[in-house]
């Protein structure tokens, strides 16, 4: 995490420096960090109901064939795993992904988060 600014900083740098060459000059010309660790994860969809233990949960309906309420897939993971606090963490529902990106000393982390379940969408 601590070098992200640096990491960010030395992108747009590029960015800008590789925009403005003009046709008689390289890309060997331009500045570059020696390496940039990058972290590139797509589509991540969190479990049904997660939002139920964040401060702000949506609506608990849900359109589903046997499931009609969203606290009921916190019941059944409760039943497996044990309780889960209310209202936890936002970084909660990450587990040990933050540490592990945090070891890994990650300059970019770019994770497409999909919901799976979204107050705004009508039901199917």
């Amino acid at each position: 995490m601590r070098r992200n600014a640096a990491a960010a900083e030395v992108c747009s740098h590029c960015a800008l420096t590789k925009s403005s060459m003009t046709a008689d000059q390289s890309a060997d010309s331009m500045p570059h960090a020696d390496s940039i660790h990058l972290f590139l994860c797509g589509d991540t969809i969190t479990g049904r109901g997660i939002d139920q233990v964040l401060p702000h949960p949506n609506n608990i309906t849900l359109h589903e064939p046997c499931v009609g309420d969203a606290r009921t897939y916190v019941e059944l993971a409760e039943r497996v795993n044990g309780a889960i606090p209310r209202p936890t963490e936002f970084d909660y529902i990450w587990g040990d992904a933050l540490t592990e990106l945090d070891r890994a000393d990650v300059d970019c982390n770019k994770t497409r988060c999909q919901p799976n379940d979204d107050d705004r969408l009508a039901g199917w």
